[in-house]
């Protein structure tokens, strides 16, 4: 009866091949859901670091949106008395006086600068702030505006007269110095991830300024 006893208590001890073929299926099926699970998270983290980097992107551009439609028909301070220029621009950079916020309540008259900067293979856009003084020597603030683009490029519209047959085309450079463009229009591009992002303005100059 003691031998009985012990291998039925031995047989309770251990697992039969049933509930350990049980076991390996619900192992089995377990894995299934989480690789089907991880393979829709995926696409859903990229669509997230896209309308991360698509914010980043908009405001950006918003920014130098604004900064350029503030720009005002004065002649550049550092152009000198011989060369009465008031904006210059091409397709990767810009100069022009604008009116900044310089304070939580105070604004400013500065010249600046907007570039397409390449560092080490890293392409920024900078602007660089500089006071209009005539009698020292300024001090010229620089700050980034986007680090890791891809590319940034202006465009300049001539007016809206619509006799005149350069109205509606944009140019790649700004051949009128002496004066501010109608518009200027902004794209910039940059890439995260496997995505390449674009945004893009218009920024509308009031010439009576």
């Amino acid at each position: 009866m003691s031998v009985m006893r012990q291998l039925s208590r031995q047989g309770e001890d251990g697992f039969t091949l049933v509930e350990m073929l049980v076991t390996l299926a619900l192992l089995a099926a377990l894995s299934t859901v989480l690789l089907g699970a991880v393979a829709q998270f995926r696409p859903l983290r990229t669509l997230a670091q896209s309308a991360d980097g698509q914010i980043e992107l908009t405001a950006a551009v918003s920014f130098l949106q604004a900064t350029i439609a503030d720009a005002r028909s004065v002649y550049l301070i550092d152009a000198g008395s011989q060369k009465r220029r008031v904006f210059e621009g091409s397709e990767r950079s810009l100069h022009f006086p604008t009116v900044l916020r310089v304070g939580s309540d105070q604004t400013a008259l500065r010249d600046i600068s907007i570039d397409r900067v390449e560092t080490g293979g890293s392409v920024s856009i900078v602007l660089r702030n500089t006071p209009r003084r005539l009698t020292t020597a300024p001090t010229v603030e620089v700050f980034p505006i986007m680090e890791d683009i891809v590319d940034v490029n202006f465009q300049f519209l001539e007016g809206t007269d619509p006799a005149a047959p350069e109205s509606d085309v944009w140019l790649g450079q700004w051949n009128h110095p002496e004066r501010l463009p109608y518009a200027v229009k902004i794209t910039l591009k940059a890439k995260r991830d496997l995505t390449i992002l674009t945004a893009s303005r218009i920024a509308l100059l009031q010439t009576n300024r």
